[in-house]
Order: C-alpha cells, then sequence, then structure tokens
C-alpha cells in the first residue's frame, strides 16, 4: 500500500507546481497590463473637438431598445449630452423613439449639433411613422439638427431592398428642411450605388474590427484611409461622412483583430488625427459603451465607447501613455461596483476546463489513485471510502474552483 501512497504525492506534487507555474504567469501578465504604452498624442487645436460621436442612452442597468415601454428620462439625456459635451462637437441619433425626441433641445442647451436618425426596419407601419416623427422633429430644430439619416444599415440586414430604401429617402428630401443622407457599410453603398443620387451626402461605416477578413490594429489606420479613398473615388462629386469607425477595448479576439484599451486609444488618437489632417468628416462609434450589445455581438459588443457606461467619464486620455489597468486590482476592482465578472470569471472558466481534462485524464490513467479525502463544503454526496477506489462521480482536485 506504501507505494500507490508515494504515486500520489507526486501526482499532487505535479499538479501543484504547474498551478504554481501557470498562476506565476498569470500575475506576471497582470503586471505588464499595468505598464503605460507611448502612443500618438492627440493635440487639439483650443476648443478644438471631436467631430461628432454615436450617441445611445442605454448605458444604465436594465436599458436596451429592445423594451418598447422603455422611455429615457430628460434628466439623464442632460447628464449624458453635458459629459459628451466637453469632448464633441455633435452625436449621432439612431432613432427618435422612446424618449430620444428629447435630445436635439437639450443638444442645444450645451452647445452640440445632431445628426438625428429615423430608424429604419421590417415594419413598414413602424417605419412611416418613425419617418414622420424624425422630419419633424429635424424641421422644428433645424437650428441644431445638422442632418437627416434615414435608416441604419437597412440594406446590410436585409430589411428593406434597394428601391424600398429610394423611395423613403425621396420622401423624406421632399418633406425636410436640411439635408438627408442614408447610412451603411461602405461596401454595401457601393453595392447600391445608385442611392448615391436620392442623398445630399453619402454615409458609409468603416470598421476594420468588423471587416470580413478582420485588421490589425498596426494595419487599421492604412485601411481606413484606403478605403475612404476608394469611396471618394467611386463616389467623386459627392461630400462623404464616415458614419462609424472606432474600435473595442474589451472582448473576443476576431482573428487579427484584438480588443483592448490601448489599441481603442492607438485607434481613436490616431484615425482623429488622421482625419483632422486630410479634412475627413466623421462620426466615431460611440459615446457611451453599451452593456446591452453584449447580447447580440458577445462581450466585444459593449465596449465601443469614449466614456464609461457606470461613471461617464473618459477611459483613456487623448494624450499621454496609456495602459490595460490602473493599478494590479483595476479594472477586475472597480469601486463602487466591486469585482468585476468580466475579468475573473474567464478565467474561472477556462481553469475548470482544465479540471475536467484533468479529471477524465486520471480516471483513465489510475482509477485507484484518486483521493476520497475531501473537506467536506466540497464532497459530492455519494464520494464514499470502500475497500476498491472512490465511487465519487466527479472526484475532487484542489485546482478546481467550485
Amino acid at each position: 500500500m506504501s507505494k500507490p501512497s508515494a504515486n500520489n504525492k507526486t501526482l499532487w506534487s505535479s499538479l501543484l507546481l504547474t498551478h504554481l507555474v501557470l498562476l506565476a504567469g498569470l500575475l506576471a501578465w497582470v503586471v505588464s497590463q499595468t505598464r503605460p504604452v507611448e502612443m500618438h498624442d492627440l493635440h487639439l487645436a483650443d476648443g478644438e473637438k471631436l467631430k461628432c460621436v454615436s450617441y445611445a442612452p442605454y448605458h444604465r442597468p436594465g436599458q436596451t431598445p429592445f423594451d418598447e415601454r422603455l422611455r429615457i428620462p430628460h434628466e439623464q439625456i442632460a447628464a449624458d449630452l453635458s459629459a459628451l459635451s466637453k469632448i464633441t462637437d455633435c452625436v449621432r441619433l439612431y432613432s427618435v423613439d422612446q424618449g430620444l425626441e428629447q435630445v436635439p433641445a437639450v443638444a442645444r442647451e450645451v452647445g452640440i449639433k445632431v445628426l438625428l436618425g429615423a430608424w429604419i426596419g421590417h415594419d413598414r407601419e413602424k417605419n412611416a411613422l418613425e419617418l414622420d416623427r424624425a422630419i419633424a422633429l429635424a424641421n422644428a430644430n433645424a437650428d441644431v439638427v445638422s442632418a437627416l439619416i434615414v435608416g441604419n444599415e437597412v440594406l446590410l440586414r436585409r430589411e428593406r431592398t434597394e428601391d424600398e430604401m429610394r423611395a423613403l429617402i425621396r420622401d423624406a428630401k421632399s418633406r425636410a428642411t436640411v439635408p438627408v443622407t442614408y447610412a451603411d457599410v461602405w461596401e454595401f453603398w457601393t453595392r447600391h450605388d445608385s442611392l448615391a443620387q436620392e442623398v445630399d451626402f453619402v454615409t458609409v461605416h468603416i470598421l476594420p474590427f468588423w471587416e470580413d477578413e478582420p485588421v490589425d490594429i498596426e494595419h487599421a489606420l492604412e485601411h481606413v484611409a484606403a478605403t475612404r479613398t476608394q469611396v471618394g473615388e467611386h463616389f467623386a462629386g459627392k461630400h462623404v461622412l464616415i458614419g462609424e469607425t472606432g474600435w473595442p477595448s474589451q472582448g473576443r479576439q476576431r482573428e487579427e483583430s484584438r480588443p483592448s484599451q490601448v489599441n481603442q486609444a492607438r485607434y481613436v488618437r490616431e484615425f482623429v488625427h488622421q482625419a483632422h489632417q486630410r479634412g475627413w468628416d466623421y462620426n466615431l462609434i460611440e459615446a457611451i459603451d453599451q452593456p446591452w450589445k453584449r447580447k447580440l455581438e458577445g462581450t466585444v459588443g459593449g465596449f465601443w465607447g469614449m466614456l464609461d457606461a457606470h461613471t461617464l467619464a473618459p477611459k483613456f486620455p487623448l494624450s499621454g501613455p496609456v495602459a490595460e489597468r490602473d493599478s494590479l486590482t483595476a479594472p477586475c476592482w472597480q469601486p463602487p461596483r466591486g469585482p468585476s465578472p468580466a475579468c475573473y470569471w474567464p478565467w474561472a472558466a477556462r481553469a475548470a476546463a482544465r479540471c475536467a481534462r484533468a479529471r477524465r485524464w486520471l480516471l483513465a490513467l489510475r482509477p485507484d489513485s484518486l483521493p476520497c479525502s475531501m473537506p467536506s463544503t466540497h464532497r459530492s454526496p455519494t464520494a464514499t471510502r470502500s475497500n476498491g477506489p472512490c465511487s465519487a462521480p466527479l472526484p475532487y482536485l484542489p485546482c478546481c474552483w467550485r
């Protein structure tokens, strides 16, 4: 009986050593996240701000555009736009529903302009009501509303045809007193370029992260410049607005495109510098992180904002070095919210997966080598010690998070 005991000690020592090495590696990675990264400083002229940012107010707990009963209160919109007015001259809206019709009046108070959007989808009746409201709102606030955007990525979602969009744009132009445009991914604009005849200017989305072939941050700005040049040549003589561009600060990597706060800061700084230098008109996506988008696009969907969803504070400065974490505990510990699940749950899930593989490997290798002695809080109700192997269906391993 002494030999199995010695084998057990060797096995557990090996497992302990392995996890200590993994823990040391994790600690080294966390420390590396606190190192500031030098990057291009964005030096805007005195009084100069970002040209425009996409604004959606659904950043508080439980808020989502899919809640038809939701109405965003005036005080929330006022607080949001007050914070945004410090960094931008304009906000872009995608709808005039759920309290967003209050935005032009608040924007006037804080001194910013509005790109007003009418949401167009699969429901024709709702489309007509939305467009009527948007046109009336734009006309009533023409001193603040710089343009009306009829639909966003409708052709991409295949919710309306090109001819249907043409009819909606013509209807809007016949009644609106402000310029009218349509917004979609740049490829869909070039596929449906006859719509350019109907709009006052072309609004394209250029998002290196979401391209069919995701672009590395090292080449992202080259991609944007090449795409913007291609679109400009394709629609020669027509003004072009980059209606969406940006980079996420957290989430799952898409091939070469890696989300991170450093990469987001680098992209925004370098893009804005290039846009101002080349005279591009643009709108960044987006103003504030949107937690509800995580259900649609995964974790990455919720972290495209310039401002934090909870504090409305800028996520990074426009000049100086930027680090992923301010300290060894941030962003995992974020007072007053406490530990962030985004930090420890992925690690715990990976640890649990490793443990499951280890269990299966040990059971296959030597079923009689698994210990039945374990803390009572972790013991399986069916675990018993008999003259044979432990009968617990999922043997306890100290590496596991329970």
